[in-house]
C-alpha cells in the first residue's frame, strides 16, 4: 500500500540544489538583496548559517551505523 524508497531522486536533489542557490543569490546580489529588504551577512552570520543548516546532517550521520 505504502512504497518507500531509500534513495533521494534527482528530481530532490535538484529542487533542494535550486533553491540553496536562490537564496544564495538573494543574498549576494545587491539589487535582489534590496528587492526582498534584505541586509548582508557577516561571516559570523553565514558561519551560523552554515552550521544550522549542516547540523542536522551531521547528527544524522553519527546515529547511521556504518555501511559495508
Amino acid at each position: 500500500m505504502y512504497r518507500s524508497t531509500t534513495a533521494p531522486t534527482r528530481l530532490l536533489g535538484g529542487a533542494v540544489g535550486g533553491s540553496l542557490a536562490l537564496q544564495a543569490l538573494g543574498m549576494i546580489l545587491p539589487p535582489l538583496r534590496r528587492l526582498l529588504g534584505l541586509t548582508p551577512l557577516t561571516l559570523g552570520g553565514w558561519a551560523l548559517a552554515g552550521g544550522a543548516a549542516a547540523a542536522p546532517l551531521i547528527v544524522r550521520s553519527l546515529g547511521s551505523p556504518a555501511r559495508p
